[in-house]
């Protein structure tokens, strides 16, 4: 079992899950063995709540894994959650619509294959996120 597959069976349950420090009570993603904000080997696994800030960005023009091809041109982001992760994940936001900051919230809708995957939708506007 993989460090990371915590994460994945979040996904296929609908849940946004996150590693926290036991230490600085921080959450990390990618899930790695330690806390990378303060080196603490020991960590739990929780539920986030989902909602955050957009902190960036990318427009992919060009599908670098073929099941993608057809979704071009699609958004790619970083989320910050409250519990202190930055998420990278597909935004369901068109690119004309995305500000740095704004409020966005956890999806998860089926692919073609039946597989749900996290997207992240526009939130509620005020949601604001301390690091």
């Amino acid at each position: 079992m993989s460090e990371a597959d915590f994460f994945r069976s979040g996904i296929d349950e609908g849940r946004l899950l996150v590693r926290r420090c036991l230490a600085c009570e921080r959450a990390a993603y990618p899930p790695m063995p330690g806390c990378p904000h303060c080196g603490h080997p020991e960590g739990e696994i929780v539920e986030a709540e989902g909602a955050g800030a957009l902190y960036s960005w990318t427009v992919c023009h060009v599908a670098f894994d073929p099941d993608l091809a057809a979704e071009v041109p699609y958004v790619v982001g970083l989320v910050d959650l409250p519990e202190g992760a930055r998420v990278v994940a597909r935004l369901a936001i068109g690119p004309e619509a995305l500000e740095a900051g704004m409020a966005v919230q956890a999806g998860f809708p089926r692919g073609s294959d039946g597989s749900r995957q996290l997207r992240f939708l526009a939130g509620p506007p005020g949601r604001e996120v301390s690091k």
